[in-house]
């Protein structure tokens, strides 16, 4: 915690007593029955002696988890960024991937553990072509427009490289504007000009010079990947790429999973050429881990061309892609690092447009994923089953007959011809997407029975002996009775029998790798192929690897954007594909899925839908739905052949026609979301489509939200649905408004995880694959003496803390715009106090009731500008209510909604990035971003944080520090982003660690005090760069973890009554009750009595009586006593529990000051009394529930009883990522920077130029230290290295005594030095030889001592971003991007505090992988 002086015990004077409390669970063996080994019966398998702790207490835990390590994946070079993508972690050895991209080489290191080259501890990877294009400037332009020599003209076209970084490098007259960089803001192809938002310098700010020409430059647009392994501890175990071909060309790991069997890591991505407007073959490089370098080998392992070839009839030469390509790839590779397959998301016509992006991956259970598994949850019909034992026959057709039958005497047969809807053609062999005919199916319905239902000849019932496919006609026996009763085109008929033999499999998963994207097609009736089956799923005499494609629409040849859901086997072969897509009108706003998880046999999809930059559409969202059947054949009826093509549904069926039956009934639609037709399979026409928005209506659901949405920019609503392993839509749920009118928000899902608790691989007891069975609960933890499951009903044996099985989080975003706007999630399930016993809370429901405002599920961000963070649990498998009503908490399809929770502060930008949950505990960790509400509440201002030394140089030209307090600074001063501060709890443990010292005394480390602060201090003096954060959610929102209480610290408030008048059986008077809103209290059906109160206590900070100072504003419904709950603990009536709503009637006051007044108040109270309270009477009042989250409202009232602290509802703690080292006012060392860091201007250790000049007075500079201003190193040293290999030992510290603007391209300067302890001079030094120098500024302009904010103003631009979160155990990983870090390296809070990393330039982004522990 840091020296902060003496208290009266010897305690630091701010630091906090902490009780420990044992509550231990079980402590006899855990694991205690076991089967015997003859499978007959149990047999005890317990230890003999007891543990002297329980199993699941083992030590005492804060639960507050510190930081322990970091790791930095370092650029090279500014502007060549890293920026991670995705992580994941082997949950049985604590190792961790990490992938990301990288524009140049990537240097993975860390400071806190040895992770030095000598010790083979630093791994560096560069791409085999660079990200960048290499040009010149052909002519002197203005500052910020450069007109290029070759590239644009042949590479690019209009408004292409938007957002691209630029370099100037040599060529100029002289080497000033080395290094300057920008981003571009337009180009045109024309002129070949680029125009950026301006050229800057992290040394020396703006480039004010103008561009010569000859001038060289790069422009980074393109993108390589890399995939690092690292052990438990940080350590780097091995480091892997992927790159392209081209220079420019992108090649991006968007996501990885990891089979926790095998140990096999998945990645998927995308590659293309990165040029929209133009075609450039590109081929992707895959590469294997040398084993002896522990990197990527030099040779790849593996290519993938654009359109390559395949072996499943779709691409067999070689083929160009057209522009706007872009192709999307799975890979695997082993545990080592060594590259094993891989599969292509691809378009198969030359010149076609396609854009593959944003592809996650999951797995579950890959290892056995290729096992054909039509095994369901017990309780349900088989999935398998011969038909000839089906007790009822099976509806094959229906329809009207198309032409008059046919009736000749003497004849033996008649014939009839069936409906245009009858089947006529089998799907052809394989997927020929030419729309190749398949056989005809002649025979088809023979042997099945022909009946009459309606019209001329019915219930004439006959057998099909014979059917003509070609012309769709049925021969039958006997003949119809008489011409009289011969069917014709008023006539109906149904097609029915037994067949002998079929088999109605559906595919469950055994396993597989789930991935999720999307596919945008600015071209006319393009496909798009996933890659081919597994072999065991082959159509009959079909020599070639069946293919699964899809088509898009778009005839008008505009874009169109699906997104879709792919599950593969560990082979990388494709089962089955379905699509999330846009069914409305011409145009296709379908969103994006933003998140994806695997869980027992389900694949859970988050996603967005409803917004579009430009477009005003009609939207209307629909969710495939249809399995995949695990038939390798078809039956036909009794007396037919085999048939020759599967029907597998790999794909939904997509045609515009309606299509017919093929012996697979009966069946209804494959997860019916309502009552409704029958599924049908087959086709009637000889040519087959896969258009995805033809999609027949029997295999897709309609997200309908009651009301037209259409698609605006300042619009955007979300789903999350639900898929089984046979690829049906098992549920799915929406939010969105309840009218066009109150849909005025944005709500962005931006993570989604799943959590199944499990001790010892056994799922906790509770709802648990089933929807029927009731809930048992065990109390303590443990597991039930059969050993059939574990569970954890937390120590205290609350039943609100049992962690049921199986459930989904989602986290996001969300900004309502105006008042009467809100994001309706529908009824949630808790708190418990709104849920039980009622049946309110339905979307749409009323929120203006306070009965209502706890489980409407209506949420309303804290600010009309700014965005808030949601974190929403729903059930994996929808359970029914336990109370009276028996109805569900969602409706249809709708899942159960558990609860949702919503924090941030107004003025203040959230977003949550990512979210993981604890297996056993159920508490979420939410990582994400927040902006400052001011440019004061900075990491190491003055604000909140008061320590503020100076450096008084002394006779002997040593310096003297002496701590000088600054004034009128708070504590705890920072922004209280999670309402931490409001609820009480500002110094709740978990939270950083205050930089502040107490009042009296002084620090001058930077741990200070150690007691934690919970509000928010950001990375930057900035409102709009964001910093990152992670907080810890409890699963039991109004407790947290032991029952220790949120509200512990809210006043408490007793008192008597006075009876009389106004304690009475009957209400008050006729005015209204909060519970009844603007009705009267008596209209309460569980009736209304009133009370006259008298408040005898008084705690610091509560009301004293309803009408004093801080409340005469507030009475009323508004009243802050209003809502509260009040308990008759002793006296007459004693046990009575009721509501209370103050009255502004009968109240009276003895004096006229409040703070000497006695009060008497008049209360409503609901439900009615039983028995009247007397003077002996005494009651308390209490929150109405514990810490309300009041999602439907803005702000959180501090004086209102239900509201105080609402954002915290559910925090347990939060605390920021990261911390810019040397950026706090601390005491100086000698050469002026804080005692204890490193000053924050130290540049990196340099070459001087290569033909140098340099001698014992003058340092010729590497171009990288070329600045504009001769001044510009007055404060400045150099320290000299004549070490040639790391770590370099410095020779000596020269002063500056001046500098030279460098005199040709080639020199960074000339640096003026002197060494006046060195006779002979400064030592020379050579890049020949391999020396280094290293420059560090160590005074302000006037005073000694580096100022908090240089010239170059540093600490307006740093920024953080985590963007994944992940667990092992109860460690979390975290980790993200960072840049701006340049003069205040990147430190890590109680781990790297005085070194930090350093960013490479002012406006690079870096990645950090951060350790927490508990």
């Amino acid at each position: 915690p840091g020296d902060s002086g003496q208290g009266s015990a010897g305690q630091g004077a701010d630091d906090v007593a902490v009780t420990v409390e044992a509550s231990p669970g079980p402590k006899e063996s855990p694991f205690n029955q076991r089967m015997k080994g003859d499978m007959t019966g149990w047999l005890s398998m317990s230890s003999s002696s007891e543990s002297c702790i329980s199993e699941q207490n083992r030590g005492f835990q804060y639960g507050a988890h510190d930081f322990v390590w970091g790791v930095h994946f370092k650029s090279d070079e500014q502007p060549a960024e890293v920026m991670v993508t995705d992580m994941t972690i082997d949950r049985n050895t604590g190792e961790s991937y990490i992938v990301g991209t990288m524009q140049g080489k990537v240097t993975v290191q860390g400071k806190h553990v040895a992770m030095n080259g000598a010790l083979d501890g630093r791994l560096s990877v560069t791409p085999s072509m660079n990200s960048y294009l290499a040009d010149t400037v052909s002519s002197n332009a203005a500052t910020t427009t450069l007109v290029l020599d070759t590239g644009g003209a042949d590479i690019f076209t209009d408004g292409d490289l938007v957002g691209a970084r630029v370099k100037l490098l040599a060529g100029t007259a002289d080497a000033r504007l080395y290094g300057c960089t920008g981003t571009v803001s337009s180009y045109v192809n024309q002129t070949r000009t680029l125009t950026v938002d301006s050229l800057t310098r992290t040394k020396d700010a703006t480039c004010s010079l103008n561009t010569a020409a000859g001038t060289a430059i790069r422009i980074y647009f393109g993108m390589s990947s890399f995939i690092a392994k690292l052990g438990k501890d940080g350590r780097t175990i091995w480091l892997n790429k992927l790159d392209t071909t081209i220079a420019g060309g992108s090649a991006v790991i968007t996501s990885i999973a990891m089979d926790p069997g095998s140990a096999k890591i998945y990645v998927a991505g995308y590659y293309g050429d990165s040029r929209p407007g133009v075609t450039v073959d590109t081929t992707l490089n895959i590469y294997s881990v040398d084993t002896t370098t522990r990197v990527s080998s030099s040779t790849t392992a593996a290519t993938i061309n654009l359109i390559p070839t395949d072996d499943y009839g779709q691409v067999s030469g070689a083929t160009t892609e057209g522009n706007n390509y872009q192709e999307g790839f799975l890979i695997s590779y082993s545990s080592l690092g060594a590259y094993e397959a891989h599969e292509s998301i691809k378009g198969k016509a030359a010149s076609q447009q396609l854009m593959i992006s944003n592809l996650k991956v999951k797995t579950y259970h890959p290892t056995t994923s290729n096992i054909i598994n039509t095994q369901i949850l017990s309780g349900r019909v088989p999935a398998t089953g011969p038909t000839h034992v089906t007790r009822s026959d099976v509806d094959y057709d229906r329809g009207m007959i198309a032409a008059a039958g046919t009736h000749v005497a003497g004849r033996s047969y008649s014939s009839v011809t069936l409906a245009t809807s009858a089947a006529q053609y089998f799907p052809a062999k394989g997927q020929t997407l030419s729309g190749t005919a398949g056989s005809a199916m002649d025979n088809w319905y023979n042997g099945l029975k022909l009946t009459i239902t309606c019209g001329k000849g019915m219930g004439q019932v006959r057998t099909i002996q014979d059917y003509d496919a070609a012309t769709r006609t049925a021969y039958i026996q006997p003949q119809f009775e008489s011409s009289d009763m011969t069917p014709d085109t008023t006539s109906c008929y149904m097609i029915s029998g037994k067949p002998t033999s079929f088999v109605k499999g559906v595919h469950y998963a055994s396993g597989g790798i789930y991935v999720a994207g999307t596919a945008t097609s600015n071209t006319e009736d393009s496909f798009m192929c996933f890659g081919k089956m597994p072999d065991s799923y082959k159509d009959k005499a079909d020599p070639n690897n069946v293919p699964v494609c899809a088509q898009f629409g778009n005839a008008t040849g505009g874009e169109e954007t699906v997104n879709f859901v792919s599950q593969y086997d560990k082979d990388l072969r494709v089962y089955w594909t379905r699509f999330i897509y846009d069914k409305a009108g011409s145009t296709s706003e379908s969103g994006e899925i933003k998140g994806i998880a695997a869980v027992d046999d389900l694949v859970i999809v988050s996603g967005t839908f409803g917004y579009h930059a430009s477009r005003t559409d009609e939207v209307e969202i629909a969710i495939q739905n249809c399995t995949f059947d695990t038939d390798t054949v078809v039956q036909g009826p009794p007396v037919n052949d085999r048939a020759d093509v599967a029907t597998i549904k790999k794909l939904c069926r997509t045609q515009v026609v309606n299509l017919v039956d093929i012996g697979l009934l009966p069946m209804q639609k494959a997860n019916p979301q309502t009552s409704g037709d029958k599924a049908q399979t087959g086709q009637v026409t000889a040519t087959q489509g896969y258009v995805i928005r033809n999609t027949v209506p029997a295999d897709y659901i309609n997200v309908s939200t009651g009301y037209t949405v259409t698609s605006s920019s300042n619009k955007q609503y979300m789903y999350v649905a639900a898929f089984d392993g046979s690829g049906a839509c098992r549920w799915f749920h929406y939010v969105a408004g309840t009218s066009a009118t109150n849909g005025n928000f944005m709500i962005t899902p931006t993570a989604l995880t799943h959590v199944t608790p499990a001790i010892g691989d056994k799922p906790l007891t509770g709802y648990w694959k089933t929807l029927w069975e009731t809930e048992r609960l065990y109390k303590g933890r443990g597991q039930p003496r059969d050993a059939t499951s574990a569970k954890d009903v937390s120590s205290e044996k609350f039943d609100t803390a049992v962690i049921k099985a199986g459930y989904i989080y989602v986290a996001g975003s969300v900004k309502t715009t105006d008042d009467s706007s809100y994001a309706d999630f529908g009824v949630t399930k808790y708190p418990l106090e709104c849920s039980m016993g009622k049946t309110i809370g339905a979307k749409g429901a009323d929120v203006d009731k306070l009965k209502d405002a706890q489980c409407a599920g209506k949420v309303v961000s804290s600010d009309a500008t700014y965005t808030d963070v949601f974190l929403a649990k729903y059930a994996t498998l929808g359970a029914p209510r336990t109370d009276m009503t028996m109805t569900t908490y969602g409706s249809g399809r709708q899942p159960e909604v558990q609860y949702i929770r919503r924090t941030g502060m107004s003025g203040t930008a959230e977003v949550a990035t990512g979210l993981v949950v604890h297996d056993l505990t159920a508490a979420v960790y939410v990582a994400g971003t927040y902006t400052a509400s001011a440019t004061t509440k900075y990491q190491g201002s003055d604000d909140g944080e008061k320590t503020k030394f100076s450096a008084t140089e002394a006779n002997d030209g040593s310096y003297t520090v002496t701590p000088s307090l600054a004034t009128g600074v708070n504590k705890n001063n920072g922004d209280d982003i999670f309402g931490l501060s409001a609820a009480g709890r500002v110094n709740a443990l978990g939270c950083p660690r205050q930089r502040a010292g107490p009042a009296s005394t002084h620090e001058e480390k930077l741990g200070l005090t150690g007691v934690p602060d919970c509000t928010m201090y950001s990375h930057a003096s900035s409102t709009t760069t964001t910093t990152g954060f992670v907080a810890k959610f409890s699963d039991n929102g109004d407790e947290t973890e032991r029952g220790n209480k949120n509200r512990k610290t809210y006043p408490s408030i007793t008192g008597t009554f006075v009876t009389g008048t106004n304690t009475k059986f009957a209400p008050c008077s006729t005015e209204s009750h909060t519970l009844t809103g603007t009705s009267a209290c008596s209209t309460s059906a569980k009736g209304c009595s009133c009370l006259q109160l008298v408040a005898t206590s008084k705690t610091s900070g509560a009301l004293n009586y309803p009408g004093d100072t801080t409340a005469t504003a507030n009475q009323g419904v508004n009243n802050a006593w209003s809502g509260m709950r009040i308990k008759i603990v002793s006296g007459r009536a004693a046990g009575y529990e009721g509501i209370v709503s103050y009255s502004t009637t009968s109240s009276t006051t003895s004096a006229a000051t409040p703070e000497t007044a006695t009060r008497v108040d008049s209360f409503y109270t609901i439900p009615a009394l039983s028995t009247l309270p007397d003077e002996s009477s005494t009651f308390q009042l209490f929150p109405w529930a514990e810490l309300n989250p009041k999602l439907h409202k803005r702000t959180c009232d501090n004086t209102d009883a239900l509201d105080h602290g609402c954002a915290a509802y559910g925090i347990q703690w939060a605390k920021t990522v990261g911390w810019p080292v040397g950026q706090t006012l601390l005491t100086r060392n000698p050469y002026g920077g804080p005692s204890d860091v490193k000053n924050g201007d130290t540049g990196p250790w340099q070459t001087p130029k290569a033909a140098s000049t340099s001698t014992a007075v003058a340092l010729d500079l590497n171009l990288a230290d070329a600045v504009t201003s001769t001044n510009f190193y007055n404060d400045y040293i150099v320290y000299l290295s004549q070490s040639s290999v790391q770590p370099y030992v410095v020779t000596a510290v020269a002063q500056v005594t001046g500098y030279t603007v460098p005199p040709d391209t080639t020199s960074g300067g000339i640096l003026a030095i002197s060494c006046p302890a060195i006779a002979a001079g400064c030592p020379v030094l050579t890049q020949a030889s391999g020396h280094r120098y290293k420059l560090e500024k160590i005074k302000g302009t006037s005073t000694k001592g580096l100022p908090e904010n240089p010239s170059v103003n540093s600490k307006v631009r740093q920024t953080s971003t985590p963007q994944v979160i992940v667990m092992q155990d109860s460690d979390v990983y975290i980790s993200g991007t960072f840049k701006g870090f340049d003069q205040h390296p990147f430190g890590i809070e109680g781990v790297d505090e005085t070194v930090g990393y350093k960013s490479v330039g002012d406006d690079t982004y870096e990645t950090y992988l951060v350790k927490l522990q508990d």
